[in-house]
């Protein structure tokens, strides 16, 4: 027996064996994560809203859009409980504002979830009161109406008491998703907003690109310090010191992932990722083996040709040789980077990042030369300015390439 059924975004058709059903399948063509029927879907229904396009154990809840406090950017789609996980999370505040897919009237986030004004202020809500027996009790502005203004106050309401309506709606600056999707970058995008979220995020972004150089290039300076540690205290500061640079580094892409999604950035942002220190270990230990793997052949071949004599091989082989390990590096660099930004950001395991990071990087190959090139450019611009310039550019550069996985990978992109 046999299961068939369409992709819920873009309706490509499927066979799958029966005995798939009730898993989770991405489709081959948009990537969308489908949740296989339990039996065949023959016809489909027409995708009429943008909840048309979520995964069917989600279809039928009411699902929300947020915008952010920060720059207006909206967030979603999510359902009621994952709205009230995010307030929780102080990821939506009294100054975000909410509304259901499909319709075009947003509302204070503080209209729908009282708990985020202050108590100073809850008396500028005591009109919106519960109302018992709502007709849809999933539904987070179901449960709210005002007494003098009718069944359709809370929207109402809400427009009086926030004064960032028109300016945090009307303009969103960016499109986020949270799942990942291989898309084509949009260098153009990606650079205006890297900018944008630099200057908006200056101090924090600025300080943890500083403390990670501070830390890398302090620990490398006390051990040429120390001198004498022998061929084996060399090893072991070196792993240390490549411990040190793992944790950092990731802590300084947790910040920029962060402003990169309009979110909130603090500083200490850079100290939640003690979970991803381990994978990231053992992605990097992957990732050398590969390129020693793929350097191998070529270190044969001249060792074939040159023996114990490396001066005996021919420049020309030896340029041609230098060349193509170069060449094979850059290719496998490329195809391998998004592998660390899918780990820090925790969206695939170890080995899931290799195959998904050269998904994203077979899009972008182009694209992302031009941002290794960009970013090398206003590197070496610091350098220039008497190194010190270094300590502005390095966390920029930074920001262009976590800015260039969110969007080539599906997370965010300019509003259409």
């Amino acid at each position: 027996m046999s299961i068939k059924f369409s992709c819920v975004k873009c309706r490509k058709g499927f066979t799958v064996d029966d005995s798939a059903a009730g898993k989770k399948g991405r489709c081959k063509d948009c990537g969308h994560l489908n949740q296989i029927p339990e039996e065949s879907v023959t016809s489909p229904p027409a995708s009429t809203s943008e909840s048309e396009s979520l995964p069917e154990a989600t279809r039928n809840q009411p699902m929300y859009e947020v915008t952010s406090s920060v720059n207006g950017s909206v967030f979603g789609p999510a359902d009621s409980a994952t709205l009230e996980q995010w307030v929780k999370e102080n990821r939506v505040t009294a100054q975000c504002q909410i509304k259901k897919v499909g319709t075009s009237r947003w509302v204070a986030a503080s209209s729908v979830f009282p708990q985020l004004l202050p108590v100073t202020d809850l008396d500028a809500t005591i009109d919106a009161i519960p109302v018992v027996g709502a007709a849809d009790p999933t539904d987070p502005f179901a449960n709210f109406k005002s007494e003098s203004l009718g069944s359709n106050a809370s929207e109402t309401a809400s427009m009086e008491v926030n004064p960032f309506q028109a300016g945090s709606t009307s303009q969103p600056t960016i499109v986020t998703s949270g799942e990942i999707v291989p898309t084509s970058g949009d260098i153009g995008f990606i650079l205006s907003h890297s900018f944008e979220q630099y200057k908006k995020n200056f101090w924090p972004v600025f300080g943890a690109g500083f403390l990670f150089l501070a830390i890398v290039f302090g620990s490398s300076i006390v051990a040429e310090s120390l001198g004498g540690l022998g061929e084996l205290g060399e090893v072991v500061f070196a792993i240390f010191n490549m411990a040190l640079s793992t944790f950092f580094g990731a802590g300084l892409m947790q910040v920029l992932f962060k402003a990169g999604r309009g979110e909130p950035v603090r500083i200490e942002d850079m100290f939640g990722v003690v979970d991803r220190f381990f994978p990231l270990v053992g992605y990097i230990v992957l990732v050398y083996l590969v390129f020693i793997v793929a350097a191998l052949p070529l270190v044969l071949i001249f060792a074939a040709l040159g023996g114990n004599n490396p001066a005996a091989i021919d420049p020309i082989v030896l340029g041609v040789g230098i060349a193509a390990f170069i060449a094979v590096i850059s290719i496998l660099t490329i195809f391998m980077w998004p592998g660390y930004f899918l780990i820090v950001d925790r969206k695939r395991s170890v080995l899931q990042a290799f195959s998904t990071g050269a998904a994203i990087a077979q899009k972008n190959v182009l694209q992302l030369i031009a941002v290794i090139f960009l970013s090398g450019l206003i590197a070496w611009v610091g350098i220039l300015a008497f190194c010190i310039g270094f300590l502005f550019t390095f966390p920029f550069g930074m920001m262009i390439f976590t800015t260039s996985y969110l969007n080539m990978s599906g997370q965010i992109s300019a509003p259409r």
